[in-house]
């Protein structure tokens, strides 16, 4: 008799003649040569929910609901059985099959993230958001709808779905008309592409939003607003990425007081709109290589987060992230230098022209350490003849992308050799934090020297400065 020798893998027990214990399987014929296909289905599961697959077709599954005699019809609406205690059944979605709604639907939605209404299956799930943010747009559309049938199909649409979200709509315009919101329901005020407001180290901001979701934080549930601003990595505009985020709160709070809100319900929109595009067209006159004076706080990054610095002083181990102290210093603005020596906290921005909903995140989203450089990195920064001052710039910037320029600008510290980022001009029209730097006249008249010396100086820097385009090195590159 032949002698089996038996390996255990894995809890199963296999003998070398090919058997295996307890499932009695053994090819017949050759593996694989039939052509053919054999299905297979999954068994009831046991009491760990486990399974495993069978050949026997299940005798308890029911006929399919979608057929030859559904997709005549313009809508599929799948119901479910509703908890809110107002009406039994509530929708979970609804498949669009007609051709004409579809048509009549990308106007409705055009160019909202997530939808393309071309699809040949196009579904709209509950709590049904996209159509709670353009039903002012489905509205005006069936109103000013021509073609007989197709405003049949998109009355039909407008009827089915304004039963399923009456509730919502006026849930919506209650809150917009008190002007509060609760937690559950700041989608509803939240479109996507929406110009929202905020405030960052006291500077007001404007963001377009790009999309917005509940998630979970270690701090607790949370609105996320996913938004884009335009930023400048030194040799391109683009857009870089930011996240606030509303905790969870209790019953209703005022828009207004939202750690970020639409920017239409701002109380002073006019004057906040205009502040915003002249700060903008500050930082596109800033953008570049600049050498200025700046009077202001820096920020930073530290261990734990963004830090607010004294460019002559740094804050000590135990001092506050959220410690104010005055910079006065010269500093020189100059991004594409920031890249450079700061490779882990580069810009990377999108183009400026993509879609709502897609943006590359920029430093807002980093957090990492920030790097500090000494005389080296100043000697190469000044060196550079990669980015002049005064170089001119192929971009310009439109109005409404003028009011999303960042809040900062990236630079360096002549005074103790650190990369910043700098608060720009505060909009009162007044140049507050960034200005002109205010030479000494006099300085040269004090220096102390004998009157030959100081005349031979004299005489070499005004040949150096008049001879500065012409003057070429006697040995190349020395």
């Amino acid at each position: 008799m032949a002698r089996s020798k038996s390996i255990a893998r894995g809890g199963t027990t296999t003998s070398t003649n090919g058997d295996r214990s307890g499932g009695g399987y053994t090819p017949s014929g050759k593996v694989g040569m039939i052509s053919d296909a054999k299905n297979l289905y999954e068994g009831k599961p046991d009491s760990r929910g486990r399974s495993t697959w069978v050949d026997k077709y299940p005798d308890d599954l029911e006929e399919a609901a979608e057929n030859a005699e559904t997709a005549r019809y313009a809508l599929l609406i799948r119901n479910k059985k509703s908890y809110d205690g107002r009406k039994k059944l509530e929708m979970d979605s609804v498949v669009v099959q007609s051709p004409l709604l579809k048509r009549a639907l990308g106007r409705v939605l055009d160019d909202y993230p997530g939808v393309t209404t071309s699809l040949d299956r196009l579904t709209f799930k509950a709590p049904f958001k996209s159509l709670v943010h353009r039903w002012t747009n489905l509205v005006s559309c069936l109103e000013e709808e021509k073609d007989a049938e197709a405003k049949s199909h998109l009355d039909l649409f407008h009827r089915t779905m304004k039963e399923e979200l009456q509730d919502d709509l006026k849930a919506r315009d209650d809150y917009i008309l008190n002007r509060v919101i609760t937690w559950n329901t700041c989608w509803m005020i939240f479109e996507p592409g929406t110009t929202i407001f905020t405030s960052d180290d006291k500077e007001d901001r404007a963001l377009r939003l790009k999309s917005a979701s509940y998630i979970s934080t270690q701090c607790g549930p949370a609105f996320s607003l996913d938004c884009e601003y335009v930023d400048w990595d030194g040799e391109h505009f683009g857009l870089g990425g930011s996240r606030k985020l509303i905790y969870e709160f209790v019953g209703t709070n005022p828009i207004t007081k939202l750690t970020a809100f639409p920017l239409k319900y701002h109380e002073n929109l006019a004057e906040v709109k205009k502040e915003l595009t002249e700060r903008g067209r500050i930082f596109e006159r800033l953008s570049g290589y600049h050498y200025k004076h700046y009077q202001g706080v820096a920020v930073g990054q530290g261990a734990w987060g963004p830090v607010k610095y004294n460019v002559c002083r740094l804050p000590s181990i135990s001092s506050s992230l959220t410690q104010q102290q005055q910079v006065d210093s010269r500093i020189i603005l100059d991004t594409y230098a920031w890249n450079r020596f700061n490779p882990n906290r580069q810009v990377s921005l999108g183009a400026l022209n993509q879609p709502v909903g897609q943006v590359i995140y920029g430093d807002d989203a980093e957090d990492c350490s920030e790097d500090d450089y000494g005389d080296d990195s100043l000697d190469a920064l000044l060196a550079q003849g990669t980015h002049q001052p005064g170089q001119a710039r192929s971009q310009s910037l439109t109005k409404d992308q003028l009011l999303l320029c960042s809040a900062t600008l990236k630079g360096y510290s002549l005074k103790n050799k650190k990369w910043r980022q700098y608060l720009p001009i505060s909009v009162t029209f007044s140049i507050s934090s960034v200005g002109e730097i205010k030479w000494n006249d006099s300085a040269f008249e004090s220096l102390v020297l004998p009157s030959d010396h100081k005349e031979l100086i004299l005489a070499l820097t005004e040949s150096q400065v008049a001879n500065k385009d012409s003057f070429d090195d006697v040995i190349q590159g020395k």
